[in-house]
């Protein structure tokens, strides 16, 4: 395919995808070496085969990325990713609770997961793997004024979520409705922003500020002794950064994980103290509450054993999710019955807002099913303690291998149309942001499907409502008049461009006066839309 063409809905980012393509290879082959070759437990030979293949499917979205076969916003890539913590480490460096089942047993949840991440890689590659004419015009935010906007945004979201901490049970249904708009208004605000601060168009005291600004939404989420409350903020800020500077951040990234690290240490200790009725955490209680939390990880990761004595999963064991896949595949159906759909009953119920239903389920009322069918939880003890169950797993538990490929199909279509859809429009367009609030969902939840189905949701009524106040038809900077006119597959790009020719000559003039004040906005320093694939 010309790369003329392709080049056409590539997503801004300011280095060329050559270079990513050299890092990637570099960063894979030093992960994938250290990972089956340093490990204090060396992998079985048997398993060594199965394990190469696993941590190849999770990379292989993201090198169709970085090799230019793949376009828009990197949903996919980002998805695939999220299997590394929770499947390839735990089989690479050897979780504890493998020791309870066969090698045939975990060959089979490896060969499931890598099964359902290749189907749905293949299905999102045809989707984004050709191309989509850029519009003339969008629905976009004016970039003259975006800045501050999305500074509003963030304020808002972190005043709210003050304000929901000190009076948010007095407001019921309303105040769950207002903060889904909160919450996805401030995730929209930390990756444009960031996205900026990787560009280098905010100076210093802007970039301090939303920095700081950021810090506090991430405080009071993890408050929650829920640390996967903070991850999509803290996962859109490093993805907006990188995809506007091409870097890694790494000294903020080691930085980030070791606290994450330090904080899953204290976790269970904190929640077993906190958690108990009548217990509360007042704002002002903040820097106490963290120090504790922080001394208490220290403990764990010293000794191994919380304060009590009781003994401390490490980080790496509380993030796995094979182990608790093992248990579901080996169980069912033997043991517990398919669930047949039981999960997904409550979907269409979570898609009406709480203040227009009091009978609304709450959003991981799946995972509390799954907890009880499986014997993992009581029916009274899962209001207190959640249990992660990813999509392929809540698939399995309800229809088997077949669910798997059938959510697989899905999540392919899905993921590649959205990001297909971000391709050729700016940054500050509809589209644009709600792929970026897709991603914040698929990426933040990793969870059931009404977790990510609530999420994404809430994100879709928030940015459409706000569209109405934020956003205007404008001319898309993006806008290319081909000179092509057929590229190798003959497709009659310069005759489908005659056709819109009155109208074209109609808006040139808007289009040129929206190019001297967009196009700096978007388009990448050393990287030109349209220029020829060498």
């Amino acid at each position: 395919m010309s790369g003329e063409v392709r080049n056409f809905g590539e997503v801004p980012i300011p280095v060329d995808r050559k270079m990513l393509n050299i890092f990637f290879w570099v960063f894979a082959g030093s992960l994938t070496f250290y990972l089956v070759f340093f490990n204090d437990n060396p992998i079985p030979a048997g398993r060594l085969g199965e394990t190469l293949l696993l941590l190849s499917t999770i990379l292989l979205p993201t090198w169709l990325w970085v090799s230019n076969q793949t376009q828009g916003l990197p949903i996919m890539p980002f998805y695939a990713l999220s299997f590394f913590p929770t499947y390839a480490v735990p089989l690479c460096r050897g979780d504890s609770r493998l020791v309870q089942y066969t090698e045939l047993e975990i060959a089979n949840v490896v060969f499931t997961i890598t099964g359902y991440l290749l189907l749905t890689t293949l299905i999102a590659w045809q989707c984004t793997n050709r191309n989509l004419r850029p519009p003339p015009k969008v629905r976009a935010i004016k970039p003259a004024g975006a800045r501050n906007l999305m500074l509003c945004l963030l304020l808002a979201g972190i005043l709210f979520e003050l304000y929901g901490a000190l009076f948010g049970q007095s407001l019921g249904g309303a105040y769950q409705a207002f903060r889904g708009y909160a919450q996805n208004g401030s995730r929209l605000a930390v990756f444009v922003l960031f996205y900026q601060l990787g560009r280098g168009q905010l100076n210093k005291g802007t970039a301090l500020f939303m920095c700081l600004m950021v810090a506090v939404l991430v405080i009071r989420q993890a408050a929650s002794i829920v640390l996967a409350n903070a991850f999509p903020v803290l996962g859109l800020a490093f993805a907006g950064f990188f995809l506007g500077s091409g870097k890694i951040p790494w000294k903020s990234l080691v930085a980030v994980v070791g606290m994450i690290i330090l904080l899953h240490s204290g976790k269970a200790e904190m929640r077993a103290k906190y958690y108990q009725e009548g217990v509360k955490v007042e704002l002002k209680d903040y820097p106490g509450f963290f120090a504790e939390w922080m001394g208490k990880g220290v403990v764990g990761l010293t000794k191994g054993t919380s304060t009590e004595g009781v003994e401390v999963q490490s980080a790496k064991e509380r993030s796995a999710l094979l182990p608790l896949f093992l248990q579901i595949q080996k169980m069912t159906p033997d043991q517990v019955p398919y669930l047949e759909g039981a999960s997904y009953e409550y979907l269409p119920s979570m898609l009406i807002p709480r203040v227009l239903s009091k009978e609304k389920a709450v959003a991981h009322i799946s995972n509390m099913i799954m907890a009880v069918h499986y014997g993992i939880l009581k029916v009274e003890d899962v209001w207190f303690t959640s249990i992660g169950f990813d999509l392929p797993m809540e698939a399995y538990a309800n229809y088997g291998l077949t669910g798997v490929a059938g959510l697989a199909v899905l999540m392919g279509l899905f993921l590649g149309i959205i990001s297909l859809l971000t391709t050729g429009v700016p940054l500050f367009s509809f589209r644009f942001l709600m792929a970026i609030l897709i991603l914040s969902a698929i990426v933040g939840s990793n969870n059931t499907l009404g977790v990510f189905v609530t999420t994404a949701w809430q994100g879709f009524l928030a940015l459409f409502s706000l569209s109405f106040v934020i956003m205007q038809r404008i001319p898309n900077p993006l806008f290319v008049n081909p000179s092509l006119k057929r590229d190798p597959k003959g497709h009659d790009f310069a005759g489908s461009f005659k056709r819109e020719a009155g109208r074209e000559e109609k808006a040139e003039s808007e289009i040129r006066k929206a190019e001297t004040e967009l196009v700096k906005h978007e388009r990448p320093r050393r990287f030109i839309y349209g220029e020829k694939k060498k």
